[in-house]
Order: C-alpha cells, then structure tokens, then sequence
C-alpha cells in the first residue's frame, strides 16, 4: 500500500510539474487561419516556438501593393504569450515609383496571445518611405487578429454557403 502511494503521489507531483512548464513557457499553437481587423485572413503555421503566416486573403491595401495569396507574411516566435518577428510590408509602385516595383520593406510585429488562444493584439510598426525610397516616418498600428471560426456557425462557412 506504502509503494502504491509513493508511486501516486510520485505521478501526480510529475504531471503538475508538466502542466506547470507547458503554462509557462510553452506557446499554444497557433496553427490554423486568423483574420486581421483589416479583414485580411492569414494562415500560420508553427512548429515549436517557431511560427510563420502566409497571405490567404490579402485586404485591399496589400492586393494594391501586389501581393497575393500564399506570400509571405510574418515570421518569428512566440515565446509563453508573446508573438514577435518580422512582418514583410511591401510598398505598390504607385505610392513609391522610384523604388523596384512593389518592393518589400521588413518591419516588427509584436502581438500578445489571449489566454484562449482566439486573439493576438499587439503593434505593428509601420514606416512610410518617401519619392528615394527612403524611410521619413514611423508609426505604431494597433493590430487585434482572431482566429477564424470555421463550422456551422463560423464565417468560412456562411462565406462558402453564399458563394453556393
């Protein structure tokens, strides 16, 4: 009976120290679609601490700068709740006609996960460059991005139904 609750007691103290370490250090995965409140859609994709999103759907502003779906977005970690890394912005020859056509400018990205996992909300840091290609401004964009809800009652499908 002693050894049988030594091994319980044993068990129990392995599985709170596990529970414990994955809270604290461990990210949640973050894998799967995600739409910015600009309404672009992206899908991450993450092994470990590492994590990276492509385009889905880009919004209207980043269709103009000429990027498509299934280009780079963001790469980085996420470490406990922090997401950080790099955000690929691109520019569209309009705005910036001097520089190589739809040139990409690499920024910061810094988000915080909920403790749900549905939300990442955080800054973006954003710079605009001037005619010689040359950043003259930067600023912060507030980002809030939720995991998108796929099944009966999710957008995906209603999206699919009108699309029917």
């Amino acid at each position: 009976m002693t050894k049988f609750v030594v091994v319980v007691l044993w068990l129990l103290t392995i599985g709170l120290s596990c529970a414990t370490s994955r809270a604290e250090g461990s990210p949640a995965d973050l894998s799967g679609k995600w739409e910015s409140d600009s309404g672009a859609i992206y899908s991450f994709s993450q092994i470990d601490q590492n994590i990276s999103a492509v385009y889905d759907l880009p919004d209207d502003e980043q269709l103009a700068s000429g990027i498509k779906p299934g280009d780079i977005a963001f790469s980085g970690t996420v470490i406990g709740n922090i997401l950080s890394g790099v955000f690929y912005q691109r520019f569209s020859s309009d705005e910036t006609p001097a520089c190589a056509a739809n040139f990409y400018h690499p920024t910061h990205l810094y988000l915080t996960v909920s403790d749900d996992g549905a939300e990442m909300e955080g800054e973006l840091l954003r710079t605009h460059v001037d005619d010689s290609c040359k950043a003259y401004r930067r600023f912060f964009q507030h980002l809030i991005i939720k995991r998108e809800q796929t099944g009966p009652s999710g957008p995906a499908d209603s999206a699919r139904s009108s699309l029917d």
